[in-house]
């Protein structure tokens, strides 16, 4: 919005001063709405965080939806694939975000027969963290590259509050379901019960020698690896994890962010 409004202004400073019998208003107006855009556009820029980039320095790129940061890494433990949802929250308040991810569809409309999967997220504010999401993945596809529909959808509960972070991500689409106030699994999401509304595309090469289906004993995990340290009652900051949360990034930069 900026942009186009710096783009306004000089093509309508230049207009109004090569008018004949142009009044003072656009005279004076144009190039004043050209040099605010301008500031604040540079302002915008280069203000500092309240709170570190960690998605940056984990993923590179990311997605975003409404405030809520979020990458799709792919991951192999013994023997079994996992999706490992990357996260981090934009705003001061905590937020429930679901992302749901699917194969793309294929030339003739059709789906390849993968694992849609369909997580929920509580984030609070500002916090990074990661979803550990098992996923079976069928010897056919293995070591293929596919390309994968991923969409989400956010809410605050109790109010944003404040920008904390102001690096934005690559917008996806809504995820909608009837279902989004239960807790989703990964086989509540195979019966395709969810919609995505524009949803961003992503392609990676599928791992090799995996499991083909989910265990049965298998969980989602999601995880928060770090939050903003915040004051206790007596006035000291409280650390920004436990010593769980902190111990579950190790290895967090053994992996490489696949390209698009």
């Amino acid at each position: 919005m900026l942009a186009l409004l710096l783009i306004i202004g000089m093509i309508g400073g230049v207009m109004a001063w090569m008018t004949d019998g142009a009044t003072w208003r656009p005279i004076v107006g144009f190039p004043a709405l050209t040099v605010g855009s301008l500031g604040i556009l540079l302002w915008s820029l280069i203000r500092e965080d309240e709170a570190p980039d960690l998605m940056r320095q984990a993923c590179g790129s990311y997605f975003e939806r409404d405030g809520f940061c979020f990458a799709v890494v792919p991951a192999v433990a013994d023997g079994q694939a996992r999706l490992d949802v990357y996260f981090q929250n934009r705003f001061e308040k905590a937020c429930l975000a679901h992302v749901a991810i699917r194969p793309s569809q294929k030339f003739f409309l059709n789906r390849g027969s993968i694992q849609a999967i369909a997580v929920p997220i509580e984030c609070d504010g500002g916090a990074f963290g990661v979803a550990r999401i098992p996923w079976g993945v069928p010897s056919k596809y293995q070591g293929q590259r596919q390309s994968l529909d991923v969409a989400a959808s956010t809410e605050y509960p109790t109010g944003r509050g404040r920008m904390i972070r102001f690096r934005d991500g690559v917008r996806v689409g809504k995820a909608t379901s009837s279902l989004w106030p239960n807790v989703l699994t990964v086989a509540a999401a195979a019966t395709g019960t969810f919609y995505l509304s524009r949803p961003a595309r992503l392609k990676f090469r599928l791992p090799k020698g995996v499991n083909e289906a989910v265990p049965e004993d298998a969980r989602i995990r999601v995880e928060t690896l770090w939050r903003p340290p915040i004051a206790s009652e007596t006035g000291d900051a409280k650390s920004p994890a436990s010593k769980e949360e902190t111990d579950a990034a190790d290895g967090l930069h053994d992996w490489e962010f696949p390209p698009a």
